[in-house]
């Protein structure tokens, strides 16, 4: 139940939503599973590859996940 890949998508659900926030892992699970299913419909052989770029480009651009940046356009 609990081997690497699920592991592995609980870290990226996390860090999609924002680490360190309530409301950050549900809107981190929704909006996984919702690229998940839009990207596997594209390109069901890659999709784990263009979750992984995803995954980078929030780091480097939306520290503190998706929640951080609408904190910041907020502030804005």
């Amino acid at each position: 139940m609990l081997g690497f890949e699920r592991s592995g998508e609980i870290v990226i659900v996390l860090v999609f939503g924002g680490i360190g926030r309530l409301y950050g892992a549900f809107l981190g699970a929704s909006l996984y599973m919702i690229a998940q299913d839009q990207i596997a419909k594209l390109e069901p052989e890659f999709w784990y590859f263009w979750i992984g770029l995803l995954l980078v480009l929030l780091v480097m651009f939306a520290r503190g996940g998706v929640l951080g940046l609408i904190d910041r356009v907020l502030r804005r």
